[in-house]
C-alpha cells in the first residue's frame, strides 16, 4: 500500500512537471504569435555551441556572428535603461542575448522565421535585422520588454496578459520595434475603417492554441503584423499619455500579480473596451 501511494505521488508530480513545461513553452510561443505545436521540439535544442562575447558576458553568439554580437552588445545598455524606466522597475533576473549567424540557425533554435524573439527566458536575434541596422536597437528593446514582464510575472501569470497589451507595450517602450513598416496615419485610417483588433481582457490556455494576433482579427494589410503592433502601440501610448499616474499604477499592479482585468479596471476606472472606444472616438474626430 505504501509503495502504491509513493508511485501515485510520483505520477502526480511528473504530471505537474509536464503541465508546467507545457505552460512554459506554450506561453512563450503564444505571445510570439506562434502556436504551441510549432515550438516544443525546438525548445530542447542546445545552445552549447554559442560563444561568450568578451566585452559583454550577457551576449552569446554563434561562430561567425561576432560583428553582429558587437552591435547587439553596444545597443543593450540603453535598451535595458529604456525598459526599466518605462516599465517602472529593474530586471529581476539575468539577461541573456543569443545572436544567431543565419536565419536558418535562428529558425532551428526557435521554430520561427521572425527577426527577434523572447524565448527560453532569453532573447534570440536573427541576422535578418542586419538588413535594416537601425532597427536592431528597436527589436532588442521590444524583446526586453517581454523578458522584463516575464521575469516579474513567471510563466502562468504572463500567459494571462492579452497579446495586444504585451505587443503594444513592447512597441511603445521600444519606440516602434516590430511596427516600423507602417505609419501612424495608416493606423488611424485602419481604425476609422474598422480594420483593427479588439482589446479583449481575458487570456489563458486557449491562446496557446489560437493566439490572438493580426490573423485572428482578420486585419488586412501588406504588413498586417506591423499594423496590428502599431495599433496596439498607439492604444497603449494613449493610455499612458491620457492617464500617466494610472498607467504607472496599472503596470506596477500587474507585476505584483494582480489579474489583468482587475488591474485595468481599478487603475483606469473603466474596462479596456471603454477606453478603446474613447481612443477610437478621438481618432475618428481628428
Amino acid at each position: 500500500m505504501k509503495n502504491k501511494k509513493m508511485n501515485w505521488n510520483r505520477i502526480k508530480l511528473n504530471m505537474k512537471n509536464v503541465y508546467q513545461l507545457t505552460i512554459t513553452i506554450g506561453c512563450l510561443f503564444c505571445f510570439s504569435g506562434c502556436a504551441l505545436h510549432d515550438g516544443i521540439t525546438n525548445y530542447f535544442n542546445s545552445t552549447d555551441h554559442y560563444l561568450n562575447f568578451k566585452q559583454d558576458q550577457r551576449v552569446m553568439y554563434e561562430p561567425g556572428a561576432e560583428e553582429f554580437a558587437a552591435t547587439a552588445a553596444s545597443e543593450l545598455p540603453l535598451a535595458i535603461k529604456k525598459v526599466e524606466s518605462r516599465q517602472y522597475s529593474t530586471f529581476s533576473d539575468k539577461i541573456m542575448i543569443y545572436v544567431t549567424k543565419t536565419p536558418e540557425s535562428f529558425k532551428k533554435m526557435t521554430g520561427r522565421g521572425v527577426s527577434a524573439m523572447m524565448y527560453r527566458k532569453s532573447i534570440f536575434l536573427s541576422p535578418k535585422l542586419l538588413e535594416k541596422p537601425d532597427t536592431i536597437k528597436l527589436y532588442i528593446a521590444h524583446e526586453l520588454s517581454h523578458l522584463h514582464l516575464h521575469q516579474h510575472l513567471g510563466d502562468y501569470a504572463y500567459l494571462g496578459i492579452p497579446s495586444w497589451f504585451l505587443e503594444g507595450l513592447a512597441a511603445f517602450v521600444s519606440d516602434g520595434g516590430g511596427a516600423e513598416n507602417v505609419t501612424d496615419d495608416e493606423v488611424m485610417e485602419s481604425i476609422r475603417s474598422g480594420n483593427h483588433f479588439i482589446p479583449f481582457e481575458n487570456s489563458g490556455l486557449r491562446d496557446l492554441f489560437r493566439p490572438r494576433y493580426a490573423s485572428y482579427f482578420k486585419i488586412r494589410h501588406k504588413f498586417k503584423h506591423h499594423l496590428f503592433y502599431r495599433q496596439c502601440m498607439l492604444f497603449v501610448s494613449f493610455l499612458e499619455n491620457e492617464h500617466p499616474a494610472q498607467f504607472k499604477k496599472f503596470i506596477i499592479d500587474l507585476k505584483n500579480g494582480i489579474d489583468f482585468s482587475d488591474s485595468f479596471r481599478i487603475s483606469f476606472e473603466a474596462d479596456a473596451m471603454t477606453k478603446w472606444n474613447e481612443f477610437k472616438t478621438k481618432i475618428i474626430e481628428s
